[in-house]
């Protein structure tokens, strides 16, 4: 069969009949339905890869956070036995107590925080990497998995650890400072806080 190039070719050496233009004009449909056609099957084809790459972050995620709490639990075992006024000391209640880490972003804040509840609540520290595993997600979650037990079990060196996968330089910190503004949830105090916890990081850097 002809593509409109060739039947156009045709068209211009003799006149054309009504037939022939109803040819050419079902041609061009034709092509111009083909080519939507490809269009369409190259965008489900893509949805389709999407959809296969979210399921698979999604399924990784999930196997993740399994390791995470088969870990906390090999973590809370290895603790060494409890006194008697840590004997009822639950990390499940403890983590209730957290408020969730909103952005990775704000880690090295969180874990500002984390310490101060912890201590305030007298916390035993040999729980503390067990609970604060309970809060983590995306790619702080990721860096606790891959850490050693040797070092998931010590929270400093833990902290030291997450802390260096977020290594940020002074500039990531200046826009901080620009950018951030008081949220509705925050008091004043909470936010002077944050903003000083910013401008101490931003001095460490130089």
């Amino acid at each position: 069969m002809p593509t409109v190039a060739q039947s156009q070719v045709l068209s211009d050496s003799q006149p054309m009949s009504e037939a022939q233009l109803r040819y050419i004009l079902e041609l061009k449909r034709s092509e111009m339905e083909d080519r939507k056609a490809e269009r369409e099957e190259r965008k489900e084809k893509r949805q389709i890869q999407i959809q296969m790459e979210k399921a698979k972050m999604e399924a990784e995620e999930r196997k993740a956070k399994m390791e995470f709490d088969s870990r906390a639990s090999e973590i809370n075992a290895k603790s060494r036995p409890p006194t008697d006024s840590q004997s009822t000391f639950r990390v499940e209640s403890a983590a209730k107590l957290l408020p969730k880490l909103a952005s990775e972003q704000e880690l090295e804040v969180y874990l500002i925080t984390y310490r101060k509840i912890a201590s305030l609540n007298n916390w035993p520290k040999e729980h503390w990497s067990a609970i604060l595993q309970t809060q983590l997600k995306g790619k702080p979650l990721r860096v606790f998995a891959e850490l050693p037990d040797s070092v998931i079990q010590d929270f400093d060196q833990l902290q030291v650890a997450l802390l260096a996968a977020y290594e940020l330089s002074p500039k990531h910190y200046r826009k901080e400072i620009r950018d951030t503004r008081k949220s509705h949830s925050e008091n004043f105090a909470d936010f002077a806080f944050k903003m000083q916890n910013f401008f101490q990081t931003l001095a460490s850097k130089y």
